[in-house]
């Protein structure tokens, strides 16, 4: 623990202790269980790694589809990560992204101060880790957004996670 967690601990367990000799030395009635109980640490996240997509492409308003590597903090990969992202004109992305928009432009500069529309799939994630392959989630930044988007966890350990996540981003070209 650091310093700060440690002295926030030592208090509940001074208390913990004075309840215990107040109850008679027995731990019968006790309200340190579970989650209450100083020593338990509830697990946290553990980051697998870091995967990039670059969106050189969306500048020539063409989709992206890439099987990106997940590097760990080694330097190692560790997976990988299978995402889509599909520009589009309007707020729902086309029903069938491999079809080409006509109204597409040949560069986002011809549509300077108009809404454009980015759609983000993150289909799956491939070769983890098995130790660590519980409750697998990604969580990303979009591009000037500040806020981080988060999938759901995948409910099963698995090597090979589906995220099936889908989420739409609006853009004013500049």
């Amino acid at each position: 623990w650091h310093y700060d967690k440690f002295m926030n601990r030592l208090y509940i367990f001074r208390e913990m202790y004075q309840t215990f000799v107040d109850a008679g030395r027995t731990l019968e009635g006790s309200p340190f269980t579970g989650e209450k109980d100083p020593f338990y640490d509830p697990p946290e996240d553990q980051l697998i790694g870091k995967a990039s997509i670059y969106l050189d492409a969306l500048r020539y308003f063409l989709s992206v589809e890439e099987a990106t590597p997940i590097i760990d903090y080694k330097g190692k990969e560790d997976g990988e990560l299978m995402a889509r992202i599909i520009p589009h004109l309007t707020p729902e992305p086309p029903a069938d992204p491999d079809e080409e928009d006509e109204d597409a432009p040949e560069d986002l500069s011809e549509l300077k101060g108009k809404n454009v529309y980015f759609t983000i799939f993150l289909d799956a994630a491939r070769g983890l880790p098995p130790d660590r392959s519980t409750g697998v989630y990604a969580k990303f930044r979009f591009f000037l957004e500040e806020a981080a988007v988060q999938t759901a966890p995948c409910a099963r350990k698995t090597i090979n996670p589906r995220l099936e996540f889908k989420k739409t981003f609006r853009l004013v070209v500049t």
